[in-house]
């Protein structure tokens, strides 16, 4: 399914009939349809080299596996509704930590890649982090949950869309 149309200057929360997985968010988007989607400003093209870069430094890093949440207003219509650009694009990559690593030797490794002002500053991401190899356990899902009510809606309560790319 292709990233759905702006309802009112945002993607909608979820198209579609009945419990159709693919008509909900977060939308499966390849790196390119984000690309080809939201890449229509020189700004917005900055933006995406930024997280071109920061994409390639974590399969530097070694993680190759897993995906990323994408949102914030970057993913909104921001020009048409508020007259102004994204400043960064906010990221939540869960990954599984390669062959051999835990997450102190891969954060001790990369660790740039793991601090927010570095990424902000560096590829204009806003970044944060899950690891998919840890246990399954209360607290995992408890801020998997966390990401998806906080990017399922604006600060004013409207209920919006978000994005989905694999690593």
């Amino acid at each position: 399914m292709a990233i759905p149309d702006y309802e009112n200057g945002i993607l909608p929360p979820f198209i579609g009939e009945g419990f159709d997985v693919a008509g909900r968010s977060p939308y499966s988007a390849t790196f390119a349809d984000v690309v080809a989607r939201f890449g229509n400003t020189p700004e917005r093209r900055l933006l995406l080299i930024g997280l071109s870069k920061y994409r390639v430094a974590l399969r530097k890093a070694g993680l190759f596996s897993g995906f990323q949440w994408i949102s914030g207003s970057f993913v909104e219509d921001k020009e048409s509704t508020e007259g102004a650009a994204s400043r960064d694009i906010d990221v939540v990559t869960l990954y599984h930590l390669p062959e051999g690593e835990t997450q102190a030797t891969l954060v001790a490794a990369a660790p740039d890649l793991f601090d927010r002002e570095a990424t902000k500053s560096r590829y204009s991401v806003d970044a944060y982090f899950l690891s998919l190899s840890q246990p399954l356990t209360e607290d995992f899902i408890e801020r998997c949950l966390y990401w998806h009510s906080l990017w399922g809606h604006r600060r004013d309560g409207r209920w919006k869309g978000y994005l989905r790319v694999d690593l």
